[in-house]
């Protein structure tokens, strides 16, 4: 049986991750408020579900962007048909300083302004696609893939640096 304390960690958790969770349902269904809805609160169920196993050796907001962005990534692959634009950046590099940084704000911001094909070719890779699986999935030869990716983090570090 759960107590009262851990539905208030509960609840003190999502309210300090509140702006993190909307950025990750923003990003995963830019288009579709109530998909938006139901990501945020299928998030909150994993949040629930894995806080037990949260041991605390990396930060919090870390560990709640590595669930939210997986919850809704498997939302997406889930969706029938094509999903919509989905653009993303690794936890690492996007919560360098901190969850609520200018820099993650400019970051997706160049992600956002890319075509839709050079989105969904970013977040295969962010999420661990080879290239060879990419290949047979938008039936391209990898190289050509890996000079696109190439080309795209180029462009996103000139769009940053303007």
């Amino acid at each position: 049986m759960l107590d009262k304390d851990h539905y208030k960690q509960y609840n003190e958790l999502l309210a300090r991750n509140h702006q993190l969770i909307l950025r990750i349902c923003f990003l995963y269904g830019r288009h579709d408020m109530e998909y938006r809805k139901d990501l945020y609160q299928d998030i909150a169920v994993n949040l629930w579900r894995g806080m037990h196993s949260f041991r605390r050796l990396s930060k919090e907001s870390s560990w709640v962007w590595k669930v939210a962005k997986h919850t809704a990534i498997d939302k997406m692959r889930s969706r029938a048909g094509h999903p919509d634009i989905v653009s993303t950046i690794p936890a690492d590099v996007a919560f360098a300083e901190s969850p609520h940084s200018q820099r993650l704000d400019d970051i997706l911001e160049a992600v956002a302004h890319l075509p839709d094909e050079d989105q969904l070719l970013v977040m295969a890779r962010l999420d661990g696609e080879s290239y060879e699986e990419l290949s047979k999935r938008m039936g391209l030869p990898p190289e050509l893939l890996r000079k696109r990716y190439s080309r795209i983090i180029h462009k996103i570090k000139e769009m940053l640096n303007e």
